[in-house]
């Protein structure tokens, strides 16, 4: 299951344990001549073999995960009202799945409409101080469930958040700007969609780390990360490149605009006083997403753009050259 998100993981897992442990009893049931429930598990394997070929082709997890989640608390609830209280128990592993596959909304929302189904076979069928232990601790289990989802979906997001970013500045990392600038290709091919690239590197920051050290050098690239941070709009995503250089990518922005946010950025740094003890001024390249075809080939004519920069004397700003 390499290369998978945990949401196809969890429902190909499930849909394989479900599909394996479910078998011997249907095989049982029906050499014993219970052919109704045979045939409904039976169909629920079936079901789950499709989910699986689904999921394992086309990736896509919401309405197969819905699904999965929905007939197994339907089928549970049917046999349970078929064969008696004994079947109750399918009920616990079902209720659980349901926070381990979907949102915990729908899980608690499925949970609900589970529970209020089994009512009548359980009241019918039960002492009533059997059943008020099997209610509660099948809320008990989806209080658990709640919680340990929740809790682990917390966690998964802040992980992925903190993996996207750079730890030093909180500008996005090199990963996340190679999807950024996959994603805003695609879009510009489908929609003609707009959006220019900024990168920017620290002019002399070698000397800064030489003479001062590189405690001094990380400041200053938080302060610049900053500065930056507050002067692009909420709309426009900023990365760090890799060593002194970031990138902004610039959306809905032609090549004028690029280079007018450009010049004010490197106007907003050279009058800071981010260091006291030397200035600081950047360089600067531009391309527009119009000039390239591919974002390998959009990023190094931005990046061509900033040696220009570079060359020309530094503290400056350089537009790609036109195709």
């Amino acid at each position: 299951m390499k290369n998978r998100t945990y949401a196809e993981n969890i429902i190909l897992i499930g849909c394989i344990a479900g599909m394996l442990l479910i078998l011997p009893f249907t095989i049982f049931r029906f050499l014993n001549g219970d052919y109704l429930v045979s045939l409904i598990e039976g169909s629920l394997m079936v079901t789950m073999m499709g989910i699986f070929g689904y999921v394992l082709k086309t990736r896509k997890v919401a309405g197969a995960a819905l699904l999965l989640t929905a007939l197994c608390l339907l089928v549970t609830v049917v046999v349970v009202n078929l064969k008696g209280p004994a079947a109750v128990y399918w009920y616990y592993p079902a209720a659980l799945a349901c926070y381990c596959i979907i949102n915990v909304r729908m899980a608690s929302i499925y949970n609900i409409i589970g529970v209020t189904l089994l009512f009548p076979a359980l009241y019918t069928n039960m002492p009533i101080t059997e059943m008020m232990i099997v209610f509660t601790t099948i809320t008990m289990l989806c209080v658990f469930g709640y919680s340990f989802a929740l809790q682990t979906r917390n966690h998964q997001t802040k992980l992925t958040h903190l993996a996207a970013r750079d730890a030093l500045t909180g500008a996005w990392n090199r990963r996340s700007l190679d999807e950024s600038l996959l994603q805003k290709i695609s879009s510009k091919k489908r929609n003609n969609h707009q959006a220019s690239l900024l990168i920017l590197d620290l002019d002399h920051f070698k000397h800064i780390n030489d003479t001062y050290g590189h405690g001094v050098g990380d400041e200053i690239l938080k302060k610049i990360a900053d500065l930056i941070r507050s002067s692009i709009r909420i709309t426009d995503k900023f990365y760090r490149y890799g060593g002194e250089e970031f990138v902004i990518v610039a959306d809905s922005t032609d090549l004028e605009a690029a280079s007018v946010l450009a010049e004010s950025i490197r106007s907003r740094v050279e009058h800071s006083r981010i260091f006291s003890k030397e200035k600081i001024t950047i360089s600067l390249g531009i391309a527009s997403i119009n000039q390239a075809d591919t974002a390998e080939n959009w990023l190094n004519l931005a990046d061509a753009a900033l040696y220009e920069a570079k060359n020309q004397g530094r503290n400056m700003v350089c537009m790609a050259a036109a195709a």
